[in-house]
């Protein structure tokens, strides 16, 4: 509710503690509206309430910035002895309206609170340490935006409020201006929750964005929240009636506010720093102090004027940025970040665009210095290796800045292939599931190279190499076909003539990046053993090159083609060799793909054992903490394997219940081969060499199962894969009643759900169109429509596959008994559809 007190249990349990135990100096400290002046309200209200120790408040928003001490002595005087006081000092009678005693002489205690002292800071200072020493039953209580600096002063940082806390606040103001409070799961609750986000939790921008609602919608605001040019959240202004502070109508004039305190040096640093990602609390929230001054720093030599900034000042400036609240600091891992709140961010970005040539060149400074250490990792560090995939993770969002800079700037396009190769290279597509994102930059980079922008033929090369690249990691080999051929027409010198893919036995002089994809298509897609020879060339190329990182993973191109073409015997040897390298890098994640390649040399071998046993620790060691499942391809030699296995007993006429058993394993498997795919967002898995051998798989546990069985055991599978609990390594399912995993978000999710809504999905998760579901419901095709996008919202999906991923163990019988009876297309009337 407005006016009511919200949350900051932490913060006021530390003032009582303090004000208990009669601490002299207590500074709140924070950003502009968060709220300190209610903290320090509500403590020194229920201190009074509880001891009768009487309390003074001096309002000093008032006093002109560098006032001297005489002035504050005045300003706070007034509200303890009157305004007139001119028979003695300004001092003396302040000290004495605030030495009390009782009847024995003993000093009593008394409380003065000092609102507002960021821009007297010095002269607060020298006060306080005047009245501390004459006053001494006095404790003093300061709210500031950065600390005042009094030798024994204790500072207490007033953080945001809580997510649901400034949610609470919000809904609130909605109230008081008569709107209707959304549900707490509702969509509404959701946008709300976004809004606040957006603003820092800052209880004062959760005013000024609540008052909108008066003429926009929830998501009309949420919208002018981008972040972007288009941001308008500087241009909101209170309803509220004048209260004597101009600072608090506009979310502007808080930040000008502390934008005027600041100095020359700290007001450029902080319109630099607006150059990277927002940043937030989180482990990977901001940037490293030497990553700010490569960006944000200046050679003498670049800016003639007295704007620069010298390397060795950052720490100092930062320090200073974050006591005055303007930076936030994360500490973790013996490593300091700093990052701008996102409407500091929004504000100094402003700033910047005031000088638009700064602009391009503090972008630039931050594309090439992600670009130079990106090729740097590529060159010296092994393919997801931890220390290298942890730094790229805090990065990413820089990173991704650095794209979309560089996909605006002609003169900058370079860039974007080249962090893409690198990040390629460097296995962190794979490691954390960023193919998409990559894909997306090529595509849009491409039309420009090609069509607009002049840029050197490496370019061209390089954006086409890389979509290729991808496109064979997501299983679309004819595209991936086409693109290489226009890679390889981009070179130089005539090398790419029409006949250049029947080269495979010879060098002509391709780059090893163009080697190193052309040998992934041909193991991949076409099952061609001429792929070792062109593995072998791309890595004895990147080795010439110096690129330890790149002879690393064509090696390993290499020797998963002799696993899978080459003879038994050479196969295991080179998986062997393969491993060791492996194993003595100690990163188990290219362990985990050696693994891979050693359990289909075993498989070939003949030991489907040991195979199964390889390839499961490859799946082990390949999980990724988060929600990304494990590679696909191990999914899917898991189910090559466990159909050798499966296939070794049927010839030997092992018992019906074990094979039942096996079965049930490798249709499991097929589900979770399919959301691994969904995950890496492989859309097309109909076609290659792979594809052959894992559907091959497959149809060995259909006939053993049938139809309807190995359906139910793929669903299943899926499911626990799209789980919280979700494991490379599950048990065997032994049976189609296994126990539930742990509860999860989606159990929760699917109790939102009204029982249409319920009996809706299960249709939609057993493949019934949704013409097909009016039919049977005898309703209308707009109504199913609707109530199939309550499902979508509520379940937080995107598509109908994922519906089943949602739906409860107990019901998955129903789901399959659906599917059963699922209507022909053009049989959709309630009359010609059986009833569930």
């Amino acid at each position: 509710m407005v006016g009511q007190f919200l949350g900051r249990s932490s913060e006021l349990e530390r003032l009582r503690t303090l004000l208990m135990r009669s601490a002299r100096v207590i500074t709140l400290i924070g950003p502009g509206g968060i709220g300190k002046t209610r903290l320090a309200e509500q403590a020194t209200r229920q201190f009074h309430a509880g001891t009768r120790v009487p309390v003074f408040w001096a309002r000093l928003a008032r006093v002109t910035p560098g006032a001297d001490c005489s002035a504050i002595e005045e300003e706070v005087a007034r509200p303890i002895v009157g305004t007139d006081f001119s028979d003695r000092s300004s001092w003396d009678a302040l000290v004495a309206g605030l030495r009390r005693t009782d009847a024995v002489g003993r000093h009593l205690r008394v409380i003065l609170v000092l609102d507002n002292c960021e821009h007297i800071v010095d002269a607060s200072s020298d006060l306080i340490a005047r009245l501390v020493v004459e006053v001494p039953g006095l404790t003093i209580v300061v709210t500031s935006r950065e600390p005042i600096g009094w030798i024994d002063e204790y500072v207490v940082r007033v953080p945001p409020l809580s997510v649901d806390d400034a949610a609470e606040l919000f809904m609130g103001h909605m109230k008081a201006a008569g709107y209707d409070i959304p549900e707490e799961n509702a969509p509404e609750a959701a946008v709300i929750r976004q809004i606040c986000r957006h603003v820092n939790n800052n209880p004062l921008y959760i005013s000024l964005a609540a008052a909108r609602l008066a003429d926009r919608s929830l998501g009309d605001i949420c919208r002018e929240l981008g972040g972007d040019a288009g941001d308008t959240r500087l241009a909101w202004d209170s309803s509220a009636e004048d209260d004597g502070d101009a600072r608090s109508h506009r979310m502007v004039d808080v930040l000008d506010w502390s934008y005027s305190l600041c100095g020359r040096d700290e007001r450029l640093l902080l319109e630099r720093l607006s150059i990277f990602a927002p940043g937030d609390d989180s482990d990977y929230g901001g940037v490293a102090v030497d990553t700010i001054a490569m960006v944000c720093a200046d050679e003498a030599a670049e800016s003639p004027d007295a704007s620069v900034l010298a390397p060795g000042d950052m720490d100092d400036l930062l320090e200073t940025l974050t006591r005055r609240s303007l930076v936030n600091v994360n500490e973790g891992d013996g490593e300091a970040r700093y990052f701008l709140p996102e409407c500091v961010r929004v504000y100094a970005r402003n700033r910047l665009r005031e000088r638009p040539a700064e602009v391009i060149r503090i972008q630039r400074r931050h594309g090439d210095y992600y670009r130079r250490r990106l090729r740097e990792l590529q060159r010296t560090t092994l393919p997801a290796d931890e220390n290298m995939v942890d730094w790229i993770r805090k990065e990413w969002n820089d990173i991704a800045l650095a794209v979309e800079a560089g996909l605006q700037q002609p003169e900058d396009a370079v860039a974007v292939p080249d962090i893409a190769v690198a990040l390629f290279a460097l296995g962190f597509p794979l490691v954390r599931g960023r193919m998409r994102e990559l894909r997306n930059w090529s595509w849009r980079l491409l039309p420009g190279v090609e069509a607009r922008w002049s840029c050197p033929p490496e370019v061209v090369v390089m954006a086409n190499n890389v979509l290729s690249w991808l496109a064979a990691c997501q299983r679309e080999y004819r595209m991936s076909a086409e693109l290489l051929d226009q890679a390889v027409r981009a070179l130089p010198g005539g090398i790419g003539a029409p006949e250049w893919r029947h080269t495979t036995d010879i060098d002509i002089g391709l780059p090893p990046l163009v080697e190193y994809v052309w040998a992934t298509q041909l193991l991949m897609s076409d099952g061609d053993p001429a792929a070792v020879v062109v593995a072998a060339r791309a890595r004895r190329k990147m080795c010439a090159a110096g690129n330890a990182n790149g002879a690393f993973v064509s090696g390993l191109v290499e020797t998963l083609a002799y696993a899978c073409l080459g003879s038994p015997d050479v196969a295991s040897e080179r998986a062997q060799r393969q491993l060791d390298e492996a194993v003595a890098t100690g990163i188990e994640w290219l362990i985990g793909e050696a693994e891979q390649a050693w359990a289909i040399a075993a498989l070939r071998q003949g030991d489907p054992d040991a195979a199964l046993a390889a390839v499961r620790r490859a799946g082990e060691r390949q999980r990724v903490p988060g929600d990304y499942p494990v590679r696909e391809t191990v999914v899917e030699i898991e189910a090559w394997v466990t159909a050798r296995i499966l296939a070794d007993g049927m010839e030997s006429r092992v018992g019906d219940q074990a094979l039942a058993s096996r079965a049930i394993d490798l249709a499991t498997l097929a589900g979770r081969r399919r959301r691994a795919c969904e995950a890496a967002g492989i859309r097309n898995v109909g076609e290659g060499y792979f594809n052959g051998w894992t559907e091959r798989a497959f149809d060995i546990a259909r006939q053993v199962l049938g139809a309807s069985k190995y359906a139910g055991a793929e669903e299943t599978g899926y499911r626990r894969a799209t789980g919280s609990a979700w494991t490379a390594t599950s048990p065997a399912v032994v049976g189609m009643a296994a126990e539930d995993d742990d509860p999860s978000p989606e159990a929760s999710r699917w109790g939102r759900l009204t029982s249409t809504e319920r009996h809706i999905a299960v249709l939609a998760a057993a493949g019934w169109s949704n013409t097909a579901i009016a039919g049977y419901r005898g309703k209308s095709f707009r109504t199913v429509n609707t109530q199939m996008a309550a499902v979508f919202q509520k379940l937080m999906i995107h598509s109908r596959r994922e519906v089943v991923a949602h739906i409860p163990a107990e019901l998955m019988e129903e789901v399959n008994t659906a599917r059963a009876r699922k209507p022909s297309s053009g049989h959709t009337s309630a009359g010609t559809v059986s009833r569930v």
